[in-house]
C-alpha cells in the first residue's frame, strides 16, 4: 500500500503507514518527497530528500532503497529517475540502483523507451537506449521527447526550425516550425508558424492550418488546449487530434484537462468536459491525477469533488495554504489535501475525504496523531506554519491586548501628528510623508492599529470569495471592540465624523473626560486589484 505523504511544514515530511498510522519517517526527517510508482517485489518508490539536502530514493516502508548521495533527482519515468550526483547525470531504476551510470551533462527523461542526454558542456544532445548506449544516429541543437507514433520534435541548427526525426535518425518531416510540441497517439502535434499555432500530421501537412494564439500538448485524454488570438475576448477551449474543438470556454477555462474535466468561470466555477460533468461551485482547484480536487461549493460549504460529479463535504473550515496564500490541495501528487481544523491543527484527507492523520504544532508542542486518534510522534514546542485562507477575527488582530488596554496606554501616550493610512502607503511619520497629506487629514493624539487585512491582486483574482469573507470578519472584529468599549465608556457619540470620511468605513467615538475623543474606525481600500482592511482606534483633539 502507498504510504501516506503529510506536509508538515515548509519542507517538512513525515510518511505514515497509510492502514495502520504507524509513523514510517518522523517529521523533518524529509524535505521533499516524490511521487510514488510501482517498484519492485509489489512495493512503491519515489525520490525524497533528506534534513541535510541531498537526495535519495525511499519505499513505501520509509527505508532508504538508495541512501541521500544525490544533488538532483527527478521523477519516474518509464521505470527510471533521471538523477545528478557530482555534476553528472545518469538514471536510477525502481530498485534504487543505477541503472546508467553517472556520466552525462544534461539528462531527459525516458519515453518510448528513449531519453535526449548531452555529454558534459556540448552543445548539442543525442538520444540513449535503457542501457545508456546511443540509440538513434545523429546530433541535434534541440530534442524533444519521442510519442508514440516513433516521432520526436528536434532542431538540427542552433536557433533553426523544428523538425521531426524517427527512431532511425531520419527527418520525416524537414525542419520548418518555428516551434513544436509532441505528436498525440492520434498522430496530431501542435506546431507553431508566425505567431499562429495549428496541428500538423505525421507527413508534415497541416490537420489543422496555423489560427489559434497557442496549442498546448495533448493530454492522455487525447485533447489539446487552445487559446484564441484575442483570448482575453474570445478565450479559449479543448481540440481532438482531428483539430476539432470539443470544449469551448472563456478566458478562464483552465488550460489542464484531468479526468475528462476542465473548470470554467471565474466568479462562480463549473466543470465541464466530454466525459466530465457541470456543477457550481464557489472556487475548485483543477483535478489531480487522484481523481479529486478541493472545492468551495457554492452554499459556502468545502470539500473533495471527485471527477465523477460527487462532492464529499468536510466538517473543517478550509484548506491548507501556503506562505504566499495558495491553496495546497491535491497538487503534491499524493492523493492527500491538508485541511485546517478550528484549532489551527492539520487533519490530512484522502481523496475520498477520509482522514488519515492530525498534525498539531504549537507553543505547547508538536504532535502527529493517527486517524485512530494515538499519539505517533511528539515532539517539543515548535513554529505554527499554517493560517486561514479566510481570515478570522482573532487572525486579523494587529495586537493581543484587550482594546481597553490599548485605549488606556494611547491616552497617557505624549500627543503627536498623525494620519490613517493603508498598508499599500506604507509607514508614513512625520519624517516620511505626512506632510503630503492635506491638512484635515492629520490629527493630534496617538493612533494604534487594532487589525488589518490585505489581499493582493493576484490572490484575490484567485479567490473571489475573499473580499466578502474578509469583510465579515473584519465587521466582526470591529463590533466586538466597540461592545468592549462601549461597556466601559458609555453609548458612543452622535454625528462624529470619521478620520478618513469614508462612506465604505464606520466610526464610534466617545468623550473622554480631558476633553478628547477616544474613536475606533474601520475602513476598506481598493486599488490596482487588490484590496485591504483597517480597524483603527485613536485618542484625537476633538
Amino acid at each position: 500500500m502507498l504510504p501516506a505523504v503529510l506536509r508538515v511544514g515548509e519542507e517538512r515530511f513525515a510518511l505514515t503507514d497509510r492502514a495502520t498510522g504507524e509513523l514510517l519517517r518522523a517529521p523533518g526527517e524529509l524535505t521533499a518527497v516524490g511521487r510514488f510508482v510501482a517498484g519492485a517485489a509489489g512495493g512503491y518508490v519515489a525520490p525524497a530528500r533528506a534534513a541535510g539536502g541531498s537526495w535519495g530514493f525511499v519505499d513505501h516502508t520509509g527505508r532508504w532503497l538508495m541512501e541521500p548521495v544525490l544533488d538532483d533527482v527527478r521523477g519516474f519515468s518509464e521505470g527510471l529517475a533521471a538523477v545528478k550526483r557530482d555534476g553528472l547525470c545518469g538514471y536510477v531504476d525502481v530498485r534504487g540502483e543505477f541503472a546508467i551510470e553517472p556520466r552525462f551533462g544534461k539528462a531527459a527523461a525516458f519515453r518510448e523507451g528513449l531519453a535526449a542526454v548531452r555529454e558534459g558542456e556540448a552543445p548539442t544532445r543525442y538520444y540513449v537506449d535503457v542501457t545508456g548506449e546511443r540509440a538513434v544516429p545523429g546530433d541535434f541543437w534541440a530534442a524533444g521527447h519521442f510519442s508514440p507514433v516513433g516521432l520526436a520534435p528536434v532542431r538540427v541548427t542552433a536557433g533553426g526550425p523544428v523538425g521531426y526525426a524517427d527512431r532511425a535518425g531520419r527527418m520525416v518531416v524537414e525542419p520548418r516550425f518555428e516551434e513544436a510540441l509532441g505528436f498525440s497517439a492520434q498522430g496530431a502535434a501542435p506546431a507553431r508558424t508566425g505567431k499562429k499555432w495549428g496541428l500538423a500530421g505525421c507527413d508534415g501537412s497541416w490537420i489543422l492550418s496555423p489560427r489559434y494564439r497557442q496549442i498546448g500538448a495533448f493530454t492522455s485524454d487525447g485533447l489539446a488546449y487552445f487559446a484564441e488570438l484575442d483570448h482575453w475576448q474570445d478565450g479559449g477551449g479543448y481540440l481532438d487530434a482531428t483539430g476539432a474543438v470539443v470544449l469551448r470556454g472563456d478566458r478562464h477555462l483552465s488550460s489542464r484537462m484531468v479526468c475528462g474535466v476542465a473548470r470554467t468561470g471565474l466568479s462562480m466555477l463549473s466543470f465541464a468536459g466530454p466525459r466530465g460533468f457541470e456543477g457550481r461551485f464557489l472556487w475548485a482547484q483543477d483535478f489531480s491525477s487522484a481523481g479529486a480536487t478541493v472545492a468551495l461549493r457554492e452554499d459556502d460549504v468545502w470539500g473533495v469533488l471527485r471527477a465523477d460529479g460527487t462532492f464529499l463535504p468536510v466538517p473543517h473550515p478550509e484548506p491548507v495554504t501556503d506562505d504566499e496564500g495558495w491553496v495546497l490541495g491535491f497538487g503534491s501528487g499524493h492523493g492527500i489535501a491538508p485541511f485546517l481544523t478550528e484549532e489551527h491543527s492539520l487533519v490530512y484527507l484522502d481523496e475520498h475525504a477520509t482522514p488519515l492523520a492530525t498534525f498539531a504544532s504549537g507553543p505547547g508542542g508538536q504532535e502527529l496523531r493517527s486517524a485512530a486518534g494515538g499519539v505517533v510522534w511528539r515532539d517539543g514546542p515548535g513554529k505554527r506554519h499554517y493560517r486561514f485562507l479566510s481570515r478570522r477575527p482573532e487572525d486579523l488582530a494587529e495586537t493581543a491586548d484587550d482594546v481597553l488596554v490599548v485605549a488606556d496606554r494611547l491616552q497617557r501616550a505624549d500627543p503627536a501628528p498623525f494620519a490613517t493610512y493603508f498598508m499599500s502607503y506604507g509607514f508614513l511619520t512625520e519624517e516620511a510623508g505626512l506632510e503630503e497629506w492635506d491638512d484635515e487629514d492629520i490629527f493630534t493624539g496617538a493612533l494604534a492599529y487594532l487589525a488589518s487585512a490585505y489581499v493582493n491582486d493576484e490572490i484575490w483574482g484567485e479567490y473571489q470569495f475573499l473580499d466578502t469573507r474578509t469583510a465579515e470578519a473584519i465587521q466582526r472584529a470591529f463590533d466586538g471592540h466597540v461592545a468592549r468599549l462601549a461597556a466601559h465608556y458609555g453609548t458612543p457619540l452622535e454625528d462624529v465624523h470619521g478620520m478618513r470620511g469614508s462612506d465604505a468605513g464606520a466610526t464610534r467615538s466617545w468623550l473622554l473626560p480631558d476633553g478628547r475623543l477616544l474613536t475606533v474606525e474601520q475602513d476598506s481600500n481598493y486599488g490596482d486589484g487588490d484590496f485591504e482592511y483597517m480597524i483603527w482606534l485613536a485618542v484625537r483633539e476633538r
